[in-house]
């Protein structure tokens, strides 16, 4: 029960900042909610959200920002 409120927690901070316009990776994800499951909650959200993805290149390492698309 408890993995069932922390999850429904962490879709819906992910979904506020998605919605709030934010750009987000998984260690943004991690700071802000906690969990470094952002490509599990993003196959989620899909389903009922216009996420878009794009590959970024920091420090000589690659990454995926995910967005709603517009």
């Amino acid at each position: 029960m408890e993995n069932l409120k922390n999850e429904t927690g962490n879709i819906k901070a992910i979904e506020e900042q998605l919605k709030a316009g934010r750009r987000l990776t998984v260690i943004s994800v991690l700071h802000s909610v906690g969990t470094l499951e952002l490509r599990y909650y993003i196959a989620k959200l899909r389903k009922t959200m216009p996420i878009a993805d794009q590959w970024q290149s920091k420090n000589g390492k690659r990454f995926k920002e995910y967005y709603l698309a517009k």
